[in-house]
């Protein structure tokens, strides 16, 4: 029977029986399948190149989104140093007048 199998499928060894074992329409269907798939040397470097390109793609972006996340940071740090100075100013001010009232009691006898 496996024998007969086997002169069925076009098996020429025991090994390509052994793999599909007793379908015989196995074998057959498995050198139909692997001929459509052939990868040939050209189509594996387009696929790769093809790969390598949208990597490339990938690259330019995150460098495009990098530049933006440091100008933004720039531009963060600025707002930053202009709200300090702001808040320096304001404190300052009130801090003055503050020093202002207290002389000024003092100087007028602590409101007595």
């Amino acid at each position: 029977m496996a024998a007969a199998a086997m002169q069925q499928s076009g098996g020429s060894s025991v090994t390509e029986f052994l793999l599909c074992g007793r379908n015989a329409w196995c074998l057959t269907a498995y050198r139909a399948i692997m001929e459509h798939m052939e990868w040939t040397d050209n189509r594996l470097q387009d696929r790769f190149d093809s790969i390598d390109r949208r990597f490339d793609e990938v690259d330019r972006r995150f460098d495009r989104l990098e530049r933006e996340i440091i100008e933004l940071r720039r531009e963060v740090r600025s707002e930053i140093a202009a709200m300090r100075g702001a808040l320096n100013r304001v404190g300052g001010g009130i801090f003055v007048g503050l020093v202002g009232v207290i002389g000024a009691i003092l100087i007028n006898g602590g409101g007595a």
